[in-house]
């Protein structure tokens, strides 16, 4: 099993504004600085929990068909396409699946009759992302985003390290989805 992120998001959940207020900051000297953290806590809330926070489409591929699939990274948007390469190199599009709403999404799928190419014979593209996204999510990111414009440097002389702020953690937590 192989996944790739296809198309990136085109906004961060978080704006820049939200952000700038929630510092306190009156000023756009460092939005560009800003925008790179939001990417950064958005990027890490996710790897975390292992769910796409922002909407993004992705391609997983399998090497042998499986009747159940959970699909990585919620939560699921749309399915857009589902393909099976046969032993010759031709592909052929998959169209009677379904997939439950729980999460993560379960993938039930009745795979047509063919010998498998060896290599990424199978490949599932999808959508993943939140419409709305969760408060507690958002919070999270908040302050992250406070906790690295705060510390900026590597090493904070007199305090203790922590590899990400307990409150962040916390708020994450419950979001957590559990490997595949």
């Amino acid at each position: 099993m192989h996944l790739k992120v296809i198309t990136e998001p085109m906004e961060e959940p978080l704006g820049v504004e939200v952000v700038k207020s929630y510092l306190r900051l009156d000023h756009s000297e460092e939005d560009t600085l800003l925008k790179s953290m939001i990417t950064v806590a958005r990027e890490q809330a996710e790897n975390f929990t292992r769910r796409s926070i922002a909407s993004k489409t992705y391609e997983l591929t399998l090497e042998e068909f499986q009747n159940k699939i959970k699909i990585p990274n919620p939560p699921l948007q749309t399915m857009e396409s589902i393909t099976v390469k046969d032993k010759s190199g031709t592909v052929t599009n998959v169209t009677n699946y379904m997939f439950s709403e729980s999460e993560p999404a379960i993938l039930h799928v009745e795979w047509p009759e063919v010998e498998l190419y060896p290599v990424d014979a199978i490949k599932i593209r999808y959508t993943s992302g939140y419409d709305t996204v969760p408060k507690s999510l958002e919070q999270a990111m908040l302050l992250h985003v406070s906790h690295l414009y705060e510390n900026r440097e590597i090493v904070i002389v007199g305090t203790s390290a922590v590899k990400m702020p307990f409150s962040v953690e916390s708020l994450l937590l419950p979001y957590k989805v559990g490997w595949f």
